[in-house]
């Protein structure tokens, strides 16, 4: 299944990512208690930035959800189906379409 092969890529990153990263420390001048109390600032005085995080922190957890129940709903649909076992790329794949199409119509995005 997809979720399968993606934690191999995780493994794969984790090590790129031990090996290559760079840490960016900011400014070495500024303690961490001078950019807290300015981020801090930036959330009561900006409220879209407060509603942007919300938003992407809901939208996350949806994907997230959905990425978890994927599965096990379509296995408890298995008798429904006749291939064997369940063509879950294809389903994916399917879903993935539908939704392209949909934008399409919706917005009427013509590709070149």
């Amino acid at each position: 299944a997809p979720f399968d092969v993606a934690i191999g890529i995780l493994f794969i990153m984790v090590i790129f990512i031990l090996l290559a990263w760079k840490e960016n420390y900011g400014n070495k001048d500024t303690s961490s208690r001078t950019s807290f109390v300015a981020a801090t600032k930036i959330l009561r005085t900006d409220f879209r930035v407060v509603l942007l995080g919300l938003s992407s922190s809901f939208f996350e957890t949806a994907v997230y959800i959905h990425g978890i129940q994927w599965t096990p709903i379509l296995q408890s649909a298995k008798s429904l189906i006749i291939h064997d076992p369940i063509p879950l790329g294809y389903c994916f794949a399917g879903q993935v379409v539908r939704r392209a199409l949909y934008i399409i119509k919706r917005h009427g995005i013509l590709f070149a």
